[in-house]
């Protein structure tokens, strides 16, 4: 799936939500065994981002576990932060992920995390870690995946403020990146623009014809969801 939308529009809670409520689930199922995990992956183009995103994740977790849901435990999986502190908390077992391209390919290069039941993989501005240079490590993370999984890409409109410099270990000015993943964001932008004048003229159409129509006529429109309640509570009286 492949999801546009602008910065700032609520982009992040689109894809952490399912994420947490999969994870979720497969604990209320049959809860995490020590060094299993994660169920759920999202990978970002800079520490900052995933910084961002991570945060958004522990708020969820947080009020989860308030509630008297079971414990989630999520991982900050960047650069700049002492692995052995990751490690320990693959060790007990990690429900969610957030990572960024660098450290997470090494993690399960080194074989320190496996991916064998994610379900769920975001990739947050694809189009931005393509033209950083990311494309042959993601490639790679890809490669550990065994199972069967949701792929979601997502891509802003604008540049996020989250400008924060990604990992200097990958990537490069010269090396040859792959435009197909931003010929898909194109596209699919471009689809978009064109269901939204059809629907407008759709619309319209509608519009005039309803207006010429005999009052008493059926109308051709499906019945909203409040409307068949009606229905169904006038039948029911």
């Amino acid at each position: 799936m492949i999801g546009i939308a602008f910065t700032g529009s609520g982009k992040t809670l689109v894809f952490v939500l399912p994420l947490v409520m999969i994870a979720l689930q497969e604990e209320m199922m049959m809860p995490i065994n020590p060094g299993e995990g994660p169920f759920g992956l999202v990978v970002c183009r800079s520490r900052e981002l995933a910084r961002q995103t991570f945060e958004v994740v522990e708020l969820f977790l947080e009020s989860l576990k308030e509630a008297g849901y079971p414990e989630l435990r999520p991982l900050l999986c960047i650069g700049g932060i002492d692995m052995k502190l990751q490690l320990d908390i693959v060790k007990k077992g990690v429900h969610i992920v957030v990572a960024t391209p660098g450290r997470l390919k090494d993690m399960l290069a080194k074989k320190k995390m496996n991916v064998n039941n994610c379900r769920y993989l975001t990739l947050d501005e694809a189009d931005r870690l393509v033209d950083l240079g990311f494309e042959d490590d993601i490639r790679e993370v890809f490669y550990h995946f065994k199972g069967q999984r949701q792929t979601l890409l997502f891509s802003a409109y604008e540049n996020s403020d989250a400008d924060g410099d990604p990992e200097e270990d990958f990537g490069g000015e010269d090396e040859k990146h792959s435009k197909v993943l931003k010929a898909e964001v194109k596209k699919s932008r471009e689809s978009q623009s064109e269901s939204d004048v059809s629907a407008s003229e759709s619309d319209d159409s509608r519009s005039k014809k309803g207006r010429k129509s005999v009052s008493g006529k059926k109308s051709r429109r499906s019945p909203s969801l409040f409307e068949s309640g009606s229905e169904s509570a006038s039948e029911c009286r």
